[in-house]
């Protein structure tokens, strides 16, 4: 008996010579796809608040994440009696709302926008207020109230752990800058004329005031820009970054709301293929507008007999229609959005990217 196990056991074949660096593909490949659909949900979560705010709040971006949200009482210094708030709480931001008691539209609206940036949390002690605590920002102070002991212990948990987290991204940041200028002589550093006014006290260097550039002065500094510096810089991306590695990009006529048809150079790009970039034209280095695809509805249905190859994207009260020149490139291009919408990609990028290089030449030299 015990013989016929050995032979048994000597006949099993023996692990292939690359098994084990097969399970690690595997293993990264699972990873990688776990990433992204985190990063969907992530992105799907944030367009529902996008929508609870009543659309006016810019957080749909793929660098916001959502960490906690909840309802959670204000403290007021006039009143004896709390009032309801609801706040929601980012990777670097908190927003601090209140509730809107109606049946259709936004459920909240912001009454302040309180960044992670040099926030700071303190318990405190009221004996007529129990569960409260502080949370001090740049922009404001609130004083809170939590439904219970254990629903404070939850915030502050949560607070803290994010400003360490935040604090920790930004320390990174700085060292990996402070290394790259100790690396070059201050005094053949070359800063252009856009950059002139921006100037830091750098350590490597003795504390001394230097000129740095933009991106690095916001980070050495530990300020943040401002949501109008937020959405100007997702428009300054240049038409031909996008375009030259793009899923799709082509000029369309497009109309929003009651507004007359105008021709733009429209873009889906490779990196973000769930934002539909707008310009003027295919040179241009700032785009018209952008629209994150996301949870959008296509109606492919002409709504126009003078532009029959038409269709339409609808979300909550934003329309946005096009056009294109021929029923082909329609076709195209809803192939494309309907995946973007439910937030997937495939394989037929590719295909789409190839067969749209000819029309591509066509419209730039429809411009020369």
């Amino acid at each position: 008996m015990e013989d016929n196990e050995a032979q048994q056991a000597m006949s099993i074949p023996a692990a292939p010579p690359h098994g084990e660096e097969s399970l690690e593909i595997i293993s990264t490949a699972a990873s990688h796809s776990n990433s992204a659909i985190r990063k969907m949900e992530n992105l799907k979560k944030l367009l529902e608040i996008y929508e609870m705010l009543g659309e006016e709040e810019d957080i749909v971006n793929p660098s916001n994440e959502l960490i906690k949200e909840g309802q959670i009482l204000k403290l007021a210094a006039r009143n004896t009696s709390a009032q309801e708030r609801h706040l929601f709480l980012f990777n670097n931001m908190l927003l601090y709302c209140v509730p809107k008691f109606s049946l259709v539209g936004s459920k909240f609206s912001v009454r302040t926008r309180v960044g992670i940036d040099g926030m700071k949390i303190i318990e405190t002690h009221n004996e007529e207020y129990p569960h409260t605590f502080q949370v001090s920002g740049k922009e404001r102070t609130l004083e809170l109230q939590a439904s219970s002991e254990q629903d404070k212990e939850e915030w502050i948990k949560a607070l803290q752990n994010t400003i360490e987290a935040f604090q920790q991204r930004n320390e990174t940041f700085r060292n990996a800058i402070a290394k790259e200028y100790e690396d070059m002589p201050v005094e053949v550093s070359v800063v252009c004329w856009k950059c002139s006014d921006y100037k830091a006290h750098l350590e490597y260097d003795g504390n001394k005031l230097n000129k740095v550039c933009k991106d690095c002065y916001h980070v050495i500094i530990g300020c943040t820009d401002s949501e109008e510096k937020k959405k100007k810089g997702i428009l300054e991306i240049e038409s031909a970054e996008v375009s030259g590695n793009s899923v799709i990009c082509s000029f369309l006529q497009y109309m929003e709301k009651s507004k007359p048809w105008q021709k733009a150079w429209c873009v889906i790009p490779k990196q973000e293929a769930v934002v539909l970039y707008m310009y003027g034209a295919p040179q241009d280095v700032k785009a018209l507008a952008t629209i994150p695809l996301l949870g959008y509805t296509v109606d492919d249905a002409p709504r126009s007999a003078d532009l029959p190859h038409s269709f339409k994207l609808t979300q909550s009260k934003s329309v946005h229609s096009f056009a294109a020149d021929n029923e082909e490139l329609k076709q195209k291009w809803l192939k494309v959005i309907h995946l973007a919408v439910k937030g997937e990609t495939s394989e037929c990028h590719n295909e789409l990217q190839v067969s749209l290089e000819e029309q591509r030449e066509s419209s730039r030299m429809s411009e020369c």
